[in-house]
């Protein structure tokens, strides 16, 4: 906005995108204020907000590489893959932007090394929450009478195996209870802050890695976590 609309007047009406990845981050960051706060703690609290802070801070890099591509792509070539948004997964739409948007342009984004890696098992993660599948399974150890807790990977027995439904033995290995490039355990009943501080660790390291392959420009001006204001009525202020 213009000095002039600093102070708009009553009634004035403004449109504004939402900035999604502004107010993920936003609410993923006060949940985990929450977790770690000395009342909740050693409650059940603690790991509902936990688990929802992980979620929010993943969902917010989908929402930045949206919003980048919606706003970063040549004119020439924007429409032709949002009117296709829809076929591309969102590591495709990670290693597209820096292609055609990095200057100088650039395809040698180095897929084996942090952090194109933990982007790849945070998307996994997203997914495993925002589409369960019905056959999730975890593992818990009994810690005291009728109290469970997680089991590490230090805890498994050799050759512990378990049978799945259709009947095929199959032998617990350190893949099933936790992602190999993050360590964030698999059994979101055991979520706690430090698991969640060590996402958003990786999360603003992505999106630091995407503003230097970007020249700067998602940092710019505050561009990833800004809402421009546009007076859209009156037109002119009498």
């Amino acid at each position: 906005m213009d000095g002039h609309d600093l102070e708009p007047k009553k009634d004035s009406i403004f449109m504004s995108n939402i900035n999604c990845y502004n107010y993920l981050i936003d609410d993923a960051e006060q949940l985990l204020i929450l977790a770690k706060d000395k009342y909740n703690m050693r409650t059940f609290k603690c790991t509902q907000y936990c688990r929802t802070a992980i979620l929010l801070y993943i969902l917010a890099l989908e929402a930045l590489i949206n919003r980048a591509m919606d706003e970063f792509l040549p004119v020439n070539i924007r429409s032709f893959f949002l009117e296709r948004e829809q076929r591309l997964s969102q590591i495709d739409k990670w290693e597209l932007l820096p292609m055609f948007c990095s200057e100088p342009l650039t395809n040698n984004i180095d897929k084996s090394k942090y952090p194109w890696s933990v982007l790849k098992e945070l998307i996994r993660i997203r997914n495993d929450f925002v589409h369960p599948k019905h056959n999730r399974t975890i593992f818990m150890k009994v810690i005291a009478n009728k109290t469970f807790d997680n089991l590490d990977i230090g805890d498994i027995p050799d050759k512990l195996y378990y049978k799945t439904k259709d009947g095929k033995s199959h032998q617990i290995k350190n893949s099933d209870l936790m992602y190999s490039q993050t360590r964030l355990p698999k059994d979101p009943y055991s979520y706690r802050p430090e698991d969640v501080e060590k996402i958003r660790t990786y999360v603003f390291d992505i999106v630091t890695w995407l503003d230097k392959l970007m020249s700067g420009r998602i940092f710019k001006d505050k561009w990833c976590t800004s809402d421009n204001m546009t007076k859209i009525w009156p037109e002119q202020e009498l």
